[in-house]
């Protein structure tokens, strides 16, 4: 049934439901595709013909009681869902009163049964609708050998891909939707290959090619690749660790690596299970972002009519093939052929040494704020498309609060920031040049007091400064939001949670939503497998740090940094689902750590990763499972496929690691690295370990930055005012709904999104995508928008993916370069050739001394700011 279309199963599903004598409504009431069609157009408009006639033949089945009882449900659960749109919630409430106004009774019971049919049969969420199906396809193959043997390879070609360009900047990487497209051809070409049964033990045989190759099997293919896409988190740690360029450790070969990255991998896998009463039952607990896979999976195997939508009379696979071919295309324009438009800060180059316009313009080290940035897609792609409007619009809102307290401290000189440039994610010395830790180190590689003393402090940018008031700010503030906001939805799941684990097979039942009743009918995972698992990765780091001694790490560390994940794994969770952006606790934990163990940037670094993968790894099984849950996939079949894929995938990204910084890559890690593997991320990762561990929170808090501990503080009240607020002054005055569309928590992230590295150049282009697609498009034309946004998002991100690859391995590597540094043509030199970029500073006789970059403030030959060599705190 995979690969037909919705219209197709109708004709099956309805001959069920006239064999069960539901040709009427149980109180005679009937209600046929024309009044649904007379509902569509006056309510939403967002129902294609073929779903009216599917929900005309299925919401007679719930009497007129129930259905208004659903309805009444319906409306209490949701009353503080953000997701949900205020007009669906409105209609909610209102229904039960009676008829709304110039309607008639049966007029009202109609409206009625379809919105019942809506809550309980499909759901709530337009954009949960426009991916799935109302109904279920249990007799599709799913869990077969093929599945297997793509998803695994797919799995480590594409981790290994994301792992080998992790260090370089600009990454390169290849998309789960690039990949889903592979995953169809190989599966429909494995397809038509002969059948023969396989042994796979005494008295079991397995299909070799069961048949025609399905969605359930796409659907499980892309979750064995996307489990383990990325490259791991320990990444970080390890080069930071074994890198010349940083720390410069010995003693962390292969079986340091492996056993480090399987078991931080593994701690996230275990506790997901756990979370699932939490995270993914609920339905308030939407998870936009797997909202493109399902799409793009639903686009490449399911059959379609050309009815025009608002015109556009093109399959949603053709319409994939148009804009991944066109994203190609683009791709080499912006990123080979006119390499400006990719950083189109124009601004800055009319007035190359314009100190203030370089700062509030540069796309390098300055804000890039002005109206047009970039023309290239994988600049301005920053999830626009999925992300709700709601949610962007309030981070951009919090970028702006954010670029004004950067200005603010910029120009003032606060903490010596006028002295640097004013969006820099690059730690400093009191010179104005980078900081360099080797000089601070002792042979063990911690803080010695002496070469300290005789060096300097590190300082932050002014950019930096405010996205770390703001890290410290949202940890706070996310708890008590989660307790204000989704204190009942936690409760109950708290409740459910001790339930299902003295009856692991009900965890579901306390769940009535359509995919939850779906579920039911296969096994579930039980919760003892999932602690098993958590126990053997945590037996397996304890393992680590205790036989490698150079990493000077004790227990207890590691026990404290998941502790502290577990306890925002809700929190973090809860604000993911719903809006579409992630918090890791990487900052919260080195802080921490850093304040106990000052002067082991190692063991910080080290805390930090098993503590961060704890909690990324949790987000990433967890959306595996949603993909799962909306999908129809069994609990059982994804746990196999989810654990045999993170294993081998695992082995397959250390040994690459392990040959890259065994020599892999000459020059790894070097600033001036020709291919440009300058390994800026693990570099931001150093910086850290650097001013937390190896300088320590205490000296940055009592000297360097004081006031920033404050903000901790202003974190924990931050949310309360804005919850009132909505809690109670929109019961006095409609005219104050506006304040459910107001997310405090968002203003700070887009506070830390927007800035260090990052600036206005990213984001105000996501702002575009975001209004013209999730508010403009889908308000106008929500049909289209249901058909076409996922899938033309996926197909851009599929054509930049091949663009970049292809790109690199025939311009980008060796001695060749692209356009911009073998030509030298002002289109490829413009972006740089300025202070935001940073220009060179020349002898009398040519030779570059250093680089002159936008800052306020000057030194003179031989002066340092700050306190005085030897005075140090």
């Amino acid at each position: 049934m995979s690969q037909t279309s919705l219209s197709d199963s109708i004709d099956k599903e309805k001959t069920v439901y006239v064999t069960k004598g539901f040709e009427t409504a149980p109180n005679g009431v009937v209600v046929d595709v024309d009044d649904l069609r007379h509902i569509n157009d006056r309510f939403d408009g967002s129902f294609k013909d073929d779903d009216l006639v599917f929900i005309s033949g299925h919401m007679n089945d719930l009497n007129f009681e129930q259905a208004l009882e659903v309805v009444r449900n319906a409306a209490i659960d949701h009353d503080d869902d953000p997701s949900i749109d205020r007009q669906t919630l409105e209609l909610l409430k209102r229904l039960p009163e009676g008829p709304l106004e110039n309607q008639s009774e049966t007029e009202w019971e109609q409206l009625v049964r379809f919105e019942a049919f809506l809550v309980k049969d499909w759901s709530v969420y337009p954009e949960v609708r426009a991916v799935t199906r109302p109904i279920d396809e249990p007799g599709d193959y799913c869990e077969t050998l093929r599945v297997y043997v793509i998803g695994l390879f797919l799995a480590c070609a594409g981790s290994c891909l994301a792992t080998f360009f992790f260090n370089r900047f600009p990454q390169i990487s290849i998309s789960l939707s690039a990949i889903q497209l592979l995953i169809v051809c190989w599966g429909q070409g494995w397809a038509r290959l002969p059948n023969f049964k396989i042994p796979i033990w005494p008295g079991k045989k397995i299909d070799f090619n069961p048949g025609p190759w399905s969605f359930k099997e796409q659907t499980l293919c892309s979750l064995a690749v996307s489990v383990s896409l990325g490259a791991p988190y320990s990444q970080y740690t390890i080069t930071a660790q074994q890198n010349d360029n940083f720390y410069g450790f010995t003693g962390g070969g292969f079986g340091y690596m492996i056993m480090f990255t399987l078991s931080s991998q593994m701690m996230g896998f275990g506790i997901a299970g756990i979370m699932r009463t939490f995270l993914v039952y609920p339905e308030q607990c939407v998870w936009f972002s797997v909202l493109p896979t399902i799409a793009l999976n639903r686009a490449l195997m399911e059959n379609e009519d050309r009815t025009p939508i608002n015109g556009w009379r093109i399959k949603r696979w053709e319409c994939f093939v148009i804009f991944s071919v066109f994203s190609f295309c683009w791709y080499w324009v912006t990123n080979f052929l006119l390499p400006f438009l990719q950083m189109f800060d124009w601004p800055a180059w009319i007035s190359p040494r314009n100190v203030d316009l370089q700062a509030m313009t540069g796309m390098v080290n300055g804000l890039s704020l002005h109206p047009i940035t970039t023309f290239d897609w994988n600049t301005m792609d920053q999830s626009g498309m999925i992300t709700p409007f709601y949610s962007t619009a309030n981070m951009m809102f919090g970028s702006f609060i954010g670029m004004f307290a950067i200005l603010v401290i910029w120009y003032t000189n606060v903490c010596n920031t006028g002295y640097l440039p004013i969006n820099s994610n690059s730690l400093f010395n009191n010179e104005a040049k980078p900081f360099s830790v080797t000089k601070v180190l002792d042979a063990q590689g911690k803080l010695d007091e002496a070469k300290y003393q005789k060096y300097s402090l590190p300082y932050y940018t002014a950019g930096n400064l405010v996205v770390y008031g703001s890290f410290f700010m949202i940890y706070p503030a996310m708890v008590v939001y989660a307790i204000l906001n989704y204190g009942g939805i936690m409760l109950k799941s708290v409740k459910m949670f001790g339930h299902s684990l003295l009856h692991p097979s009900e965890g579901l039942k306390s769940h009535h939503d359509r995919f939850s009743r779906a579920q039911q009918k296969y096994r579930e995972v039980p919760e003892w497998w999932f602690l098993v698992i958590l126990l053997g990765s945590f037996g397996m780091a304890v393992g680590t740090v205790e036989y490698y001694k150079f990493t000077q790490t004790p227990v207890w560390t590691i026990v404290f940094g998941a502790v502290l994940a577990l306890i925002f794994t809700i929190p973090f969770g809860l604000l993911y689902s719903v809006t579409n952006q992630s918090f890791q606790i990487n900052v919260l934990i080195e802080l921490i750590i850093g304040y106990i163990m000052p002067g082991n940037g190692n063991a910080l670094m080290i805390a930090k990763s098993y503590a961060t993968e704890f909690s990324s790894q949790t987000d990433n099984y967890i959306t595996n499972q949603v993909q799962a849950h909306y999908t129809g996939i069994p609990p059982r079949a994804l746990f196999r496929v989810q654990m045999l894929s993170v294993i081998v995938v695992t082995f397959v990204q250390v040994g690459l690691i392990f040959w890259q910084l065994n020599g892999g890559i000459p020059g790894f890690c070097d600033p001036e690295n020709v291919q440009k593997f300058t390994c800026q991320s693990s570099r931001t990762f150093f910086n850290a370990g650097v001013i937390w561990g190896t300088i320590g929170p205490k000296r940055v808090f009592d000297t360097l930055y004081p006031s920033m501990k404050y903000t901790f503080l202003i974190g924990a009240f931050f949310p309360i005012p804005f919850w009132l607020a909505r809690r109670f002054l929109t019961r006095m005055t409609k005219a104050l709904d506006w304040l459910y569309n107001i997310n405090e928590l968002l203003w700070v992230a887009g506070i830390i999104s927007t800035f260090a590295p990052y600036n206005f150049g990213y984001w105000i282009p996501n702002f575009y995508l975001s209004f013209i697609f999730n508010y403009w498009i889908k308000r106008r034309a929500p049909i289209w928008w249901a058909k076409y946004n996922y899938v033309i998002l996926g197909a851009m991100r599929v054509g930049v993916a091949y663009g970049a690859l292809i790109m690199f391995f025939s311009t980008g590597y060796k001695h060749f370069a692209a356009i911009g540094g073998a030509a030298g043509w002002w289109g490829s030199n413009v972006m740089y050739e300025n202070l935001d970029a940073g220009l060179p500073i020349l002898d009398s006789e040519g030779n570059q001394i250093g680089t002159e970059y936008a800052v306020r403030l000057h030194l003179a030959e031989g002066e340092y700011f700050g306190p005085r060599r030897g005075h140090f705190p």
